[in-house]
């Protein structure tokens, strides 16, 4: 006697099944997140001083060290640096405020950041090399150590509220026979290849990858 016509349905059906199982993307398994590909578009302010150590054109520059930061390392996160008008100070910045601004702009999430400190400290000392065939030289060796502190507060767009404030330290340090440094951030006027190579420099650039880093992991 042959499969009963019950048995013929039940045995399709379990076939299509198999066969949707296997074709259906990998994204969307059970159990996936449904926006686990989704980018996240976040407005990038320029960050405020509260160092003293900088200036206007410095904080934007910040601003694009993100940005650059997230293209690189954030597959997941799409930075879009947000100018201001000429009649907006910065200074006068709030989550509020950051959150009209990144409407306008229509992104998803905007960063309101602020550099907390910015400063370096340097000594040198001086001495004599061993003599050699009787002929010795001197020498000045200039230490100099960096800290940067950034802070970056998240905020929803278009909802508003904050998401998460995050702070994230950076340093560095160098010995230098003799020769220049800088060793404020308004250096990165004129040259900024010099500055990004300083201490200082360094230091901003490690607190703004660890930055990316937290932001990346942040739910948002």
């Amino acid at each position: 006697m042959g499969p009963s016509r019950h048995s013929k349905s039940f045995a399709a059906v379990l076939i299509v099944g198999l066969v949707a199982f296997a074709v259906r993307p990998l994204g969307l398994a059970a159990g996936a997140p449904q926006n686990s590909a989704q980018t996240v578009t976040i407005g990038i302010l320029p960050f405020l001083d509260a160092s003293g150590a900088m200036n206007r054109d410095t904080a934007a520059a910040i601003g694009r060290l993100v940005q650059a930061e997230m293209s690189h390392s954030a597959p997941g996160l799409n930075g879009k640096v947000l100018t201001l008008d000429a009649t907006v100070k910065l200074e006068d910045l709030d989550g509020e405020k950051a959150v009209d601004l990144g409407k306008a702009a229509k992104v998803d999430v905007v960063l309101l950041g602020t550099v907390l400190e910015a400063s370096s400290s340097e000594s040198s000392k001086g001495g004599w090399l061993p003599s050699i065939a009787g002929q010795s030289a001197s020498v000045n060796v200039r230490s100099v150590k960096a800290k940067v502190t950034l802070q970056g507060d998240l905020y929803r767009v278009p909802a508003g509220g904050r998401i998460a404030s995050l702070r994230v330290p950076g340093s560095h340090s160098d010995n230098k026979f003799g020769g220049g440094v800088y060793t404020n951030l308004g250096a990165w006027d004129g040259n900024s290849t010099v500055f990004l190579d300083s201490p200082l420099g360094k230091a901003l650039q490690q607190a703004v990858a660890d930055l990316v880093k937290k932001i990346a992991a942040t739910k948002m």
